[in-house]
């Protein structure tokens, strides 16, 4: 979808997979429930529906208005936003990997992510990374 137009995606249930990186794109439907992998690099997106419930993947790199992922995507294990507007990183029970990197997020929820085994956290502020790396977690800076 790279270069196209299109701003909104229609409902389509069956859809597993979407590669719009580079598009136009402003917002995804929440009619997606099947969507398991999202890649949004470079997009308009400002947050994600609640609904997407199956994704696992999520690389949404170079969002700079994407503010909000709701802590209702129980399924995401990996979660790519380095240079993305997010301030903070909701409660993933489910979250591996996280890239962080270039983003204003200085913390994150430990205590709620008990999955979690590798962060790359590159051009951030962490307040405390010694708490990332006294959990066994992988932490490359």
């Amino acid at each position: 979808m790279m270069d196209c137009p299109i701003k909104q995606l229609p409902a389509l249930p069956k859809l597993t997979k979407l590669n719009a990186s580079g598009s136009m794109l402003e917002s995804i439907s929440d009619k997606l429930y099947r969507l398991q992998n999202i890649l949004i690099d470079r997009t308009q997106i400002t947050e994600l529906p609640e609904t997407l419930i199956s994704t696992i993947n999520i690389s949404a790199n170079g969002c700079s208005k994407l503010v909000n992922i709701s802590p209702k995507l129980i399924n995401l294990e990996s979660l790519s936003i380095r240079g993305s507007a997010l301030r903070s990183v909701p409660r993933l029970m489910s979250l591996q990997y996280i890239n962080i990197g270039d983003t204003a997020i200085n913390a994150l929820p430990l205590d709620h992510l008990h999955a979690l085994r590798k962060v790359f956290a590159r051009g951030c502020q962490l307040v405390d990374p010694f708490a990332i790396i006294d959990r066994g977690i992988d932490l490359t800076t």
